[in-house]
């Protein structure tokens, strides 16, 4: 009988703990919210593609092919681009996006220039002023933690670094609740920063994927606001880049950090999980 209790007090409790549960899509990443930790469990976002190029005309953005590495240029009638102090001259592209054998020579780029019309200026009398968002804010819809959860030893932690996404039309997203964690202040300001520069790194070259799973026990520390602060964090850097060939790499970088003080002064590399990194 005792063991039966326990197993309907087992179901009731996951499936409470599963329905408090919410999923949010934005525009800068997707998090799975635990209203009962009043905390993210996990959270995905992408950085933007560093495969795109400026010419001397226009900016023109890469798409995929046969390889999201080895773009293929779409929709443009044509390409010139002013790369390390060489003029490349493109080739015509077809109806169905397809690069054609046909080039495109000196003598015929500048006749195939477009121009855009450069807009009107207009003076008002009004001057709007934006106020950059600099303080976590609660989403609204859903239970998550607030500023009365967070006290030293524990920061306010990203999840999705400010400083990798400095774009203010993302300042909603960033600045959430649901990007936050109560993240040990060692951790935030040791090698969780650490592995933030290096991710940023890895974007100038690769396409990046992260990933951030957080963890918890049944010994979590509650906080007064009533909270529940992560034993660990662990996060995934999944990119693709070339090589010296040319040739196509897939990588797999994966961290699992202990939320407490033991990570003070230790090394990024002391938390690479080798058996799932490759």
């Amino acid at each position: 009988m005792k063991k039966f209790c326990l197993s309907v007090l087992l179901i009731i409790f996951t499936f409470s703990v599963a329905i408090a549960q919410k999923i949010v899509t934005n525009d800068l990443y997707t998090v799975v919210y635990s209203e009962v930790y009043e905390q993210p469990l996990s959270l995905v976002y992408n950085y933007p593609s560093p495969f795109s190029f400026e010419s001397s005309k226009r900016l023109v953005r890469v798409d995929t092919f046969h390889s999201i590495l080895k773009p293929v240029i779409r929709q443009v009638e044509y390409l010139k681009f002013e790369f390390e102090g060489k003029s490349l001259i493109g080739y015509y592209i077809d109806e169905n996006g397809r690069i054609t054998s046909k080039t495109i020579t000196e003598s015929d780029s500048k006749e195939l220039e477009i121009t855009y019309p450069k807009a009107t200026q207009i003076k008002i009398d009004t001057v709007i002023t934006i106020t950059p968002i600099t303080k976590f804010r609660k989403a609204g819809g859903i239970k998550t933690s607030d500023h009365n959860d967070y006290a030293l030893p524990y920061h306010k932690g990203h999840l999705v670094p400010k400083a990798s996404f400095k774009d203010t039309a993302y300042d909603d997203e960033k600045w959430s609740f649901l990007n936050c964690a109560l993240m040990h202040k060692d951790l935030n300001k040791g090698v969780w920063f650490a592995l933030e520069d290096k991710e940023r790194k890895i974007a100038k070259e690769a396409l990046l994927k992260v990933s951030i799973i957080i963890s918890f026990t049944p010994d979590s520390e509650i906080v007064e606001g009533g909270a529940t602060v992560p034993k660990s964090f662990t996060k995934i850097l999944e990119y693709r880049k070339l090589d010296e060939d040319e040739k196509e790499l897939t990588i797999r970088e994966v961290y699992c950090f202990p939320n407490d003080r033991t990570v003070k002064r230790k090394n990024l590399e002391d938390y690479l999980i080798k058996e799932l990194s490759y």
